[in-house]
């Protein structure tokens, strides 16, 4: 069995503490929120967040990470967290920064600058580690849609893109370490397949059928068997600067082109030039592949690679439904929506604002289009303003991470409030004061919102309504 550079060093990950309590006493949160509202909240350095796991009701973190930690000291720990109570499942210390997390069928597969282990979901044990001689390679996203692992901190760690340097897929866990790509098994850590990749530079790592791939802002993309390691192919030189994985088609981006690329043969299908701006994400609709750069967005056809049609944007501002992209032209405060399929105009919605709209999500049944004074929510299939709500100046960026849904009602932060509207009627539901100017994170999970406040390093649940009384005027404890 081929060990090699994995094999060599010293083992960095420390020893398990199982704890019952509280993941950490209760921190110095935000000020000026009501503290009846708050659930409970924990230390959380960088949280990991993986959606069948958020979904079961658990949470991986990292707190009390230590930056230039000597050996032997703890550098953190690596926490499993139950989002109904705020309590830790079980903790584990670490001798070394975390530089990424992906979650196996049973475990938490976590790599350090020096060692890549797996943990135990149940209890949290070190199941296998393999520490690792040379560099870890410097991961990036490879596509917003093929999401493995979103992760939220103070701290930018080296490879948490999706993907990145370390990629979980089945029962393998693929890691590139110097010019090398190695294949271990995810159960036991044992290496099944190792080969030299030819090249050291940055190339987070991807999976398209039966092959996996490397090659990001290398000289050429290399293919390998994904069951013997063998190399299939290596694409020429110029091919790719991004790699996206979009339902098992792959699709490379370099300057202002897009090229889709047979996985069998590493010959190029085709490459249209569809901008001149960087491009942001890969899409597939029906048999368009829809691509969105700083300020148009390309319809192309998913089997001869001809441009079936492309609209101007207002900066980068587009969302994208199951056959449908909404947009805000070029100088205007309109929102347009069109079939993917043919750029057929489906509806324009006249915001009534007296600025254009600074970004458009797809949230829920609705689409919500933001600038930094108002909010307004559509209807994606009439275009009808569903309603439009005078933000006050909102703080930070409105997107996926900092806005949330539980279905009936949005929330959000805007000047010194999280605020939440019902969907269908605009009505405030929930209006609370608070310094909410950190909060990089928010989603709606367990009967509560949970929120990260990345600077003050705190994980938080939030009631929607404040606790009520019972008949002896004694309010409900957790």
């Amino acid at each position: 069995m081929y060990r090699k550079a994995l094999l060599l060093g010293v083992a960095v990950f420390g020893a398990l503490v199982i704890v019952a309590g509280p993941a950490s006493a209760q921190v110095g949160g935000p000020q000026k929120l009501d503290p009846e509202r708050i659930i409970w909240e924990c230390q959380a350095d960088l949280i990991f967040e993986f959606d069948d796991l958020m979904n079961e009701g658990f949470i991986p973190i990292v707190q009390g990470q230590k930056m230039g930690a000597q050996p032997g000291q703890v550098a953190g720990r690596l926490a499993l967290i139950d989002l109904k109570t705020g309590k830790a499942e079980w903790t584990c210390d670490l001798l070394e920064n975390i530089e990424s997390m992906h979650l196996a069928a049973k475990s938490l597969v976590a790599a350090t600058s020096h060692e890549l282990g797996a943990f135990s979901l149940d209890d949290g044990k070190l199941l296998w580690s393999q520490p690792i001689t040379g560099r870890l390679d410097n991961g990036g996203d490879l596509s917003p849609y093929f999401k493995q692992i979103r992760w939220f901190g103070d701290r930018w760690t080296k490879s948490q893109g999706v993907g990145g340097a370390v990629l979980v897929e089945g029962d393998s866990v693929y890691i590139k370490v110097d010019d090398t790509v190695y294949c271990l098994d995810a159960t036991t850590g044992e290496v099944k397949w190792h080969n030299v990749a030819g090249f050291s530079l940055s190339a987070p790592l991807a999976v398209c059928g039966d092959v996996v791939l490397a090659g990001i802002f290398a000289d050429a993309l290399h293919a390998f068997d994904k069951a013997t390691g063998k190399q299939l192919w290596v694409a020429p030189p110029g091919t790719v600067s991004h790699i996206y994985v979009v339902n098992d088609a792959l699709y490379c981006t370099v300057d202002n082109y897009v090229a889709r690329v047979d996985t069998g043969t590493g010959q190029v299908m085709w490459s249209p030039e569809v901008g001149s701006g960087w491009i942001r994400f890969v899409f597939e609709s029906g048999n368009r592949v829809l691509v969105r750069d700083t300020d148009k967005v390309t319809a192309i056809d998913k089997e001869t690679g001809d441009i079936a049609w492309q609209v101007t944007t207002q900066n980068s501002c587009s969302a994208v439904g199951p056959d449908w992209v909404a947009y805000c032209p070029q100088g205007s405060t309109q929102v347009t929506c069109v079939e993917a399929a043919d750029a057929t105009q489906r509806w324009t919605c006249e915001s009534g604002w007296d600025m254009a709209p600074q970004s458009l999500n797809a949230i829920g049944d609705y689409v919500v289009a933001f600038n930094s004074w108002y909010t307004s929510v559509i209807d994606p299939k009439t275009g009808a303003l569903v309603w439009t709500q005078t933000t006050e100046g909102s703080e930070g960026f409105f997107d996926e991470n900092t806005a949330a849904t539980d279905g009936k009602a949005l929330f959000f932060r805007s000047f010194g409030r999280l605020r939440g509207y019902g969907m269908g009627d605009g009505g405030v539901v929930f209006d609370i004061p608070g310094d909410f100017f950190f909060v990089q994170w928010m989603r709606y999970r367990s009967g509560a919102l949970c929120l990260h406040y990345g600077h003050q390093k705190v994980l938080q649940a939030l009631r929607l309504e404040p606790p009520k009384e019972d008949a002896t005027g004694n309010k409900p404890t957790e």
